[in-house]
């Protein structure tokens, strides 16, 4: 899709800056215009991380138990989020696949 590195870099500081309101001079924003962005990072993640369970149960409904793999499944505050939605009995996060 794209031609060269640097499309690419400029597609995602596109993405970055429609969704998530961050200029590329943030430091001007001072610390909450970083806690803000954080916190919407953090959100959106949650969000993902749920819908993907919710998409795993509805293909395997009977299942109890989910392992899921990598740095991105090791976030607290995701697992508490997946933990409480109540979906599996037992979710286990590995480090590194």
């Amino acid at each position: 899709r794209f031609e060269t590195i640097e499309e690419l870099r400029e597609a995602i500081k596109a993405y970055w800056k429609d969704n998530y309101q961050l200029n590329e001079n943030y430091q001007g924003g001072g610390i909450l215009s970083l806690a803000n962005f954080a916190a919407q990072v953090q959100d959106d993640l949650d969000n993902k991380i749920l819908e993907l369970a919710k998409t795993i149960k509805d293909i395997y409904p009977d299942e109890e138990n989910l392992c899921l793999s990598g740095g991105t499944f090791l976030n607290c505050t995701s697992n508490g989020i997946l933990d409480r939605s109540g979906l599996f009995t037992n979710i286990y996060g590995y480090p590194n696949a």
